[in-house]
């Protein structure tokens, strides 16, 4: 029988985002007759990258945690895991329930996560921790998503303090995210590495 292992998560989510940057940086072929129908699809399926971008993050978040506090899993380097305290699938999802507070627990956010791998007693707590810990660009990436998910006030105003933050104050969703850093990347991309940072160091 193989080796059940956490490093299995961080393959799936490296898969995952590799899809979301490619497909991110593809250009729909265009032609004079349909020019305004095929940039609306293109347009599109970009915004529909960043918001798969935070349900992938969440998705690992929630297996990490879940495989965790299971026990039986091996991480990179401190070997297999203990069952946690609470370890029993629908237990773990009552204390999230309870964290939340009845609300749909938000995995993807460090601060939920950690909480719970701290009351439910995982044996990696610490570099689960250390690892959501990171300064990342959880909230920017939230408040973009929000922006593109629920357009309102409310999430203009927060998107706007993000692409004023990177020095874009007119910039709309897919064009902040797509400027070029030093190193020749998107600003897509260099978020996509802070959260594979993140993913990594929590299995170690």
């Amino acid at each position: 029988m193989s080796q059940r292992t956490l490093g299995t998560l961080y393959s799936h989510f490296i898969a995952k985002t590799e899809n979301v940057n490619d497909t991110f940086n593809t250009s729909l072929p265009s032609s004079p007759v349909h020019k305004e129908s095929c940039i609306k699809l293109s347009f599109d399926g970009r915004e529909r990258q960043i918001i798969k971008l935070q349900l992938y993050w969440g998705e690992f978040c929630h297996e990490l945690l879940v495989k965790s506090a299971i026990g039986g899993y091996k991480t990179l380097k401190s070997g297999t895991l203990n069952p946690a305290r609470i370890s029993k699938v629908t237990d773990i999802y009552t204390v999230a329930n309870k964290i939340s507070r009845g609300r749909d627990f938000p995995w993807h956010i460090p601060y939920y996560c950690t909480n719970l791998a701290k009351t439910i007693g995982t044996q990696n707590y610490g570099q689960i921790l250390m690892g959501l810990s990171i300064t990342a660009p959880i909230d920017d990436l939230r408040d973009v998503r929000n922006h593109l998910v629920h357009p309102c006030k409310t999430t203009q105003l927060a998107f706007n303090r993000v692409a004023s933050k990177y020095g874009y104050p007119s910039s709309d969703p897919i064009s902040l995210l797509a400027t070029i850093q030093k190193n020749g990347k998107t600003l897509l991309f260099k978020w996509i590495e802070s959260l594979r940072l993140m993913a990594e160091i929590s299995i170690r």
